[in-house]
Order: structure tokens, then sequence, then C-alpha cells
């Protein structure tokens, strides 16, 4: 491989890469604000809002799935030049986010239904339900400012997603302690103001973005308000064809996780608190693959659409060697710093060795993860994305959460959550392989056209 092409896609990636890493970054700061504010009210608030947030971010994370779809599919047309496509997609994503809008308020009311019958605390089940009925009036703006950022992704015109995010985060976070405390004359709303700040926020954040991106100059010349009222039912059936699979094995995952504190409770507070220190742990240090993996699907999909096969080759062998060589750096640091990173969190001896076991297991998850998360960009920019929900049910739920459980209940040594850590490991590595697999066959199949 030429040393001018190398240089040239580094650049790429970096470009790409950068405003969508640090806007994530930002992003992942809103819901460790809220603990913490709500921390600070005391644990009942922090369960409530863990609670009621267990039965929110499924729906919304999901949703945001579907939309994910577009990322591939815009860029292809991108890539061909096609303006008209483009406007298409824009305004039969608005229909979809239409679509999903009434969709989660139906969900939010099952979920509010579900919560009023668990055997918790009554103040903790009041205070989650308040949450839930005041964090759907964010809905609309969440979806909608998730779909002008995939857009702008996908036009990789994002720079202005990282200061959107930073003027939201700065509004959200004395907002939270005014509603939440009750400031300036207002009544102390607890955890209910927690979700009125975030809900202020988004839509304060979609307005800008508005201003900013979709009638800023960079945008203008794909004028996409003048195709609000062209709704394309072909267009339509792309983003659900391409979007749902990639929604469905978001779920699964997102599932999988959610299960495992549930699951291991009777293992002590101890373990469960380790879980979720090193999930916080792995979140972090996901935002890199997470990145690289947007980039794959942006770049992959506009060079199958400028029909460049051999420049598209040389990407995906440069992608794949950026996210390993990093990932593997990470995991490096995880792997001796295991104990310092756990003991950041907590100072309980039994607390820091669970999760510096679990942040041993992570070392080795994180490699597999980055592997998996730029095959599965690379489908997604190829619109190949039907297999991605298959894999996530054979291989995180049959064989990961099966082994996961046995290792957990039945192995000395691997007593709560290790043991399903482990287990999805072991699924990880099947995902990783099975995706590759997958991915080049694809590949060549492109190629071959």
């Amino acid at each position: 491989m030429q040393i001018g092409v190398l240089n040239r896609e580094l650049k790429n990636i970096i470009s790409i890469a950068s405003p969508v890493f640090f806007a994530q970054v930002v992003m992942i700061l809103f819901p460790v604000v809220d603990s913490i504010m709500a921390a600070q009210l005391g644990e009942s608030s922090l369960a409530s809002l863990s609670l009621a947030t267990s039965f929110w971010n499924p729906i919304f994370i999901t949703f945001q799935g579907l939309l994910l779809g577009l990322l591939g599919l815009v860029s292809y047309e991108r890539g061909r030049s096609n303006k008209i496509a483009i406007g298409e997609y824009f305004s039969s994503a608005i229909f979809i986010v239409i679509c999903l809008i009434l969709l989660g308020v139906g969900l939010n009311m099952i979920s509010t239904h579900a919560l009023s019958t668990l055997n918790v605390d009554v103040q903790v089940k009041l205070h989650s339900s308040e949450y839930l009925f005041y964090i759907l009036f964010s809905l609309p703006a969440v979806l909608l400012f998730s779909l002008i950022r995939i857009f702008t992704e996908s036009l990789t015109n994002s720079k202005y997603n990282i200061y959107i995010a930073l003027f939201g985060l700065l509004i959200n976070i004395p907002l939270n302690y005014i509603l939440m405390h009750g400031q300036f004359g207002l009544p102390a709303l607890g955890v209910a103001g927690c979700a009125i700040a975030t809900t202020i926020s988004f839509w304060l954040m979609f307005i800008l973005q508005v201003i900013l991106v979709l009638y800023g100059e960079e945008l203008s010349e794909y004028q996409f308000y003048r195709y609000f009222h062209q709704l394309s039912w072909h267009r339509t059936n792309d983003i659900l064809k391409v979007g749902a699979p990639i929604a469905a094995a978001i779920f699964l995952e997102v599932a999988l996780f959610t299960c495992i504190p549930m699951l291991s409770a009777h293992s002590g507070v101890d373990l469960v608190a380790s879980h979720q220190i090193a999930m916080n742990v792995m979140l972090i240090i996901y935002l890199l693959p997470l990145s690289l993996s947007i980039v794959a699907t942006v770049r992959v999909g506009k060079l199958q659409g400028e029909k460049d096969f051999q420049q598209l080759t040389q990407f995906i062998n440069i992608i794949f060697i950026t996210s390993i060589t990093l990932s593997i750096l990470i995991s490096i640091f995880i792997f001796f710093e295991r104990e310092q990173i756990a003991s950041l969190y907590s100072t309980h001896s039994s607390i820091v060795i669970y999760t510096s076991n679990l942040l041993l297991i992570l070392s080795l998850y994180h490699v597999l993860d980055a592997i998996q998360s730029i095959s599965t960009g690379v489908l997604r920019g190829l619109n190949q994305t039907r297999s991605l929900f298959f894999v996530s049910l054979i291989c995180y739920w049959l064989i990961g959460f099966t082994a996961g459980y046995h290792f957990s209940n039945e192995v000395a040594y691997f007593i709560g959550p290790i043991g399903y850590w482990i287990g999805i490991s072991v699924g990880l590595l099947l995902a990783s392989l099975l995706l590759v697999i997958i991915m080049r066959k694809q590949l060549k199949l492109v190629l071959s056209t």
C-alpha cells in the first residue's frame, strides 16, 4: 500500500471521526450529570432515576438505531451526487420520526404501567413515573436532533454537532440544579426536574441545530425544506429495510446488559456495583470504535456510490488496521491499570477486586468489540444489515447469554456478573468472526458488479 494512499485515508478518518467522537463524549456526559445530581438528593432519587431510565433508554436507543440506516443510504447517494434522493430520504425520515413519536407514547404508557406493578418502594415508583411522564416530551426533539445529526455525519458536515452538544450540556447543568432543588422561587421537583431540564435542553439543541445546520451555508445546497411534502414510499421502505435490523440488533445488545444486574442481584450489592462500574468504563472506551464505525459507514457508502472500488478496498483495510491498533493500545492500558481505574470509582476493597476482574475481561473484550464495530460499520455502508439481527440473536443471546448463565450459576469462580461477562465475550468472539466473514462475502459481491 502506498504511503500517499495511507496518509490520505488517515486524514479522511481523522476529519470525519474527530467531530463525531467529541460530540459523543459530550453527549455521554448528560446521563453522568443526571446521575451525579440525582445522587445529591439521596439514594431514593438515584434509584428512581435508574429505574426510570432502565425503561426509557431501550426505547429511544432502539428508535435512534432505526434512523442509523440513513448513514449508509445517504452516503451512497452523496457518492452518486444524487441530491434529489437525499432530499427524499429526509422527508421520508421525517414521516418515520412522526410514527416513532406515536409509538413512543404508547410504549411510555406501557412502561409506566409495568413500573407500577414492580415490588419497589412507593416513592421510588412515584418519582420514576413522574420522570417517564416529563421525559416523553423530549422524544420529538431527541429524534429530530438525531435525524439531522445523522444527515450531517453522512454528508461529512458534522463540525457543528460538538458545539450544539456543548451548548445543550451547559444549559442542562444549571437547569437540573434549579428544577431539582427548587431555586428562584420554583418548587423542588427532584427527579422530575431532571426530566424537564433534559427536555428543555434537547428542544433548544434542536432549534439551534436547525438554525446552524439545516439552514446553514454548508447544507443549503440540499434545500431539505423543498421535500417536506414529497413523501417517497420507496425511500421509506429503504430506510426501514436497512434500519430495522440495526434497531433490532441494538435492542438485543442493550437488553442483554440491562438483564445482568437483575439476574445477578442475588450475588450481592458489591458484585452488581462492580458491573455498573465496568459498564461505565466500557461505554467510555467504546466511543472510539463507535466513531470509527460511523466513519466506516459514511466512507464505504460514498465510495460505493462513486463506484471507486479500489479506494473502497484500501479504505476498509486501513480502517481495520487503525481500529485494531488503537483498541490494542487501550486494552493494554486497561489491563495494567485496572486496579487504579477501579479505585477511582470506589474505595471499597471487595468492589475494587471484583471490578478489576471485570476490567481484565474488558481488556480482551474491547479488541473483539472494535472488530465487530468496524465490520458492522462496513455492512451498514454497503446497506447490507439483515444479518446484524441474526448474528446478535445467535451469538449474544443463544450462545453468550446461555454460557454466561451457566458460568454465573454453576461455576464458583465466575459467580454473578463475571460469569455473564465471560459468556458474552465468547458470544462476541463468534460474532466478530461471523461479521468479518459476512462482510468479506458482501464486499466480493459488490466488487464483482
